[in-house]
């Protein structure tokens, strides 16, 4: 059985070099949202460098990773990331 991103997160372990960082649990929220929510901030920058769309990405409550953020450090990273996302791909 291969391991989720989910349980490296879960257990505090170190996220592996190679992982999916495009995935959801079942409330809809990406690996972000629980690297927030655990107060995992070494790996919440690490998914903001490898996937900054993440930050913009609601669940299913329709709450973004600052939303449920534990860390005010990972609360500002991903509203930092999710801004200059929103101001990189926003049409003129």
């Amino acid at each position: 059985m291969t391991e989720t991103p989910f349980l490296f997160l879960n257990r505090g372990d170190p996220l592996p070099e190679v992982a999916d960082w495009l995935v959801f649990n079942c409330r809809g929220q990406s690996l972000l949202h629980v690297a927030a929510k655990l107060g995992r901030d070494y790996s919440v920058a690490k998914i903001l460098k490898q996937s900054p769309e993440l930050a913009a990405v609601a669940d299913f409550e329709l709450k973004l990773p600052e939303d449920v953020a534990l860390s005010d450090f990972s609360r500002q990273q991903c509203r930092l990331v999710r801004s200059l996302f929103l101001i990189e791909y926003t049409p003129l």
